[in-house]
């Protein structure tokens, strides 16, 4: 997270030192939430008899755009949440766990027309979950974390239904070097680790329809949002996974978003 953070730092340098008058830069600040659901594919291939269940989370986090003249913004976007997963694998007692999620977005995009605006820009995603269970003799802890960072560019639209109310809709695909890290750990002093190098290859996307308060400058939107991960491993293997688990993996989160903020303008003085 401290390599982005330093890289929109950077990123916002860079544009203000771009040949072109500029007088005052545009700030919306706010929060963005998300109750999302997850489909994930790994539990089928971990147990391919399982059933497991995947409780929707609510995902919250900062919202921030600095919009520096007519064509030019940056916009970073940061989520986290916590899903409830129960697993109930044949021959095995059920056991739960939570699946830790961090996803931010640093975007600089350029506006092409009235309605449109394209976005090239860097994406970070974590993903990490324990899990305690019974092997039938011993108890072991299985520990995932997987986490990437990379390119991505997107379309977006905004078109106006009313002078307060526009509709909103972001398109986006992102390619990200990733790393996934897997322990078990067996209270028979069995312990295996592997450290896996990967790909994630993803797409996004988030129609909305939001409503300026003039009075407040204050935006609210409510739309929903559907992203779809693939992962592909560059090494097969699992610890625990007996044979059944693919140099492949995919997710799919979808739910609906609700983001608030609130505009207001900084000269140039003041910076």
């Amino acid at each position: 997270m401290k390599k982005l953070l330093s890289a929109l730092f950077i990123t916002i340098c860079i544009s203000i030192i771009v040949p072109h008058k500029l007088y005052a830069v545009d700030v919306s600040a706010g929060a963005a939430t998300w109750f999302a659901w997850i489909n994930q594919d790994y539990t089928a291939n971990l147990h391919q008899s399982s059933k497991t269940k995947n409780n929707p989370t609510l995902f919250f986090g900062p919202a921030l755009s600095l919009r520096l003249n007519e064509e030019l913004n940056v916009t970073f976007v940061y989520l986290y949440g916590k899903f409830s997963v129960t697993e109930d694998p044949a021959n095995d007692r059920k056991l739960g766990y939570k699946l830790k999620r961090n996803d931010a977005d640093l975007l600089l995009n350029y506006r092409l027309n009235d309605y449109f605006k394209a976005f090239v820009g860097l994406k970070y995603i974590t993903l990490a979950s324990k899990r305690s269970f019974s092997t039938g003799v011993h108890g072991a802890i299985y520990e995932i974390e997987h986490s990437g960072a990379g390119p991505g560019v997107c379309l977006s639209c905004a078109y106006p239904i009313t002078p307060d109310i526009f509709f909103l809709a972001n398109l986006s695909v992102f390619s990200l070097r990733s790393r996934q890290f897997a322990g078990y750990f067996d209270s028979s002093i069995t312990q295996q680790q592997i450290n896996t190098k990967s790909i994630d290859y993803g797409i996004n996307f988030n129609p909305a329809i939001a409503y300026y308060i003039a009075k407040a400058s204050t935006t609210v939107s409510l739309g929903g949002r559907f992203q779809h991960i693939k992962t592909s491993f560059s090494t097969k293997g699992d610890p625990v996974a007996h044979g059944s688990y693919y140099n492949h993996d995919s997710s799919t989160f979808y739910g609906v978003t609700l983001t608030a903020t609130y505009s207001f303008t900084i000269p140039v003085s003041q910076l």
